[in-house]
């Protein structure tokens, strides 16, 4: 039973008349007829008695209207509710952790400027916690600059991310020329978590130049790392974008390697049948634009 027959319905008992139902909801009398016998031919029951030319609601029929009363007392709750949802929308959106460090706060300041009706979470964590939350539906879509490895999780490149090596401003390294690999390897290394996009695209360098490191500090807060560098404590890689704010005051030197370079795209992901919607792509294109912010 639809929702437009059970208002035809809750009209005709209304009105105990065909013709004043149909005026009512302004469709012809036969098509009133014919919701009143589909009701009753669906579950076998006869909802009026027809003496003459009048109506008479039958014990059935009153049980019928008790219910759908409160369905469309709720139907227009839950319409009155999401057509305000609808002028005052939510989503979610995720982003990894350099990600949020980096270019997201900027990106959401200007969008929640432009659009002040709109709400928007936001969860940062690593990329694997990221995907795991968009497979379940907790995210609407995220920004990431790792891969993603899950088949229904679709990706599109957003903008140019570059890792580099840093250090203290006092470091050894940081009055070296002609670095490679090989003069990096003695130092304690600062890293971020198993499951950081950052520290898989690290390793699966190193791992094309058979170096190991050795790790001394593992975080999966950007706080931390910068902390410890500033303390001297190890040598780290962060996002170029990360780092340059410490590197322009002189606090920590950028280290310039010969044989490694180490570039990739912060992305856009979303479950493949996740439907984007306007204020969705708004952000979406705000965030894209950050490349020359």
């Amino acid at each position: 039973m639809t929702i437009r027959t059970m208002e035809i319905f809750q009209a005709v008992a209304h009105h105990m008349n065909m013709s004043r139902a149909a005026e009512e909801l302004h469709i012809a009398q036969p098509t009133i007829s014919q919701a009143v016998r589909e009701i009753e031919s669906e579950y076998q029951v006869l909802l009026f008695n027809r003496i003459g030319k009048k109506l008479y609601i039958t014990a059935e029929g009153l049980r019928l209207l008790d219910y759908i009363q409160q369905i469309l007392s709720l139907n227009g709750a839950m319409d009155q509710e999401m057509n305000g949802l609808a002028l005052s929308p939510h989503f979610s959106v995720g982003a990894t952790i350099t990600v949020g460090q980096s270019v997201l706060a900027p990106v959401m300041r200007r969008f929640e400027a432009r659009n002040p009706t709109v709400s928007v979470s936001v969860l940062v964590d690593n990329t694997a916690v990221i995907e795991e939350n968009l497979l379940t539906g907790k995210l609407d879509f995220a920004f990431v600059e790792g891969q993603t490895k899950h088949k229904d999780i679709l990706l599109r490149p957003l903008l140019d991310d570059k890792l580099v090596l840093v250090c203290h401003k006092s470091h050894p390294l940081s009055v070296r020329e002609n670095i490679r690999i090989k003069d990096i390897l003695e130092y304690p290394f600062l890293v971020r978590e198993d499951g950081s996009g950052t520290r898989e695209l690290f390793q699966k360098e190193l791992e094309k130049h058979k170096a190991l490191i050795h790790v001394k500090w593992t975080s999966h807060s950007f706080g931390s790392i910068l902390s410890a560098l500033l303390e001297n404590l190890g040598i780290s890689v962060l996002s170029q974008r990360v780092a340059l704010p410490y590197v322009g005051q002189g606090e920590l030197h950028e280290i310039n390697i010969s044989d490694m370079s180490l570039t990739r795209s912060f992305s856009l992901v979303h479950h493949k049948s996740k439907y984007l919607t306007e204020h969705m792509k708004s952000l979406i294109n705000e965030f894209a634009g950050a490349q020359n912010c």
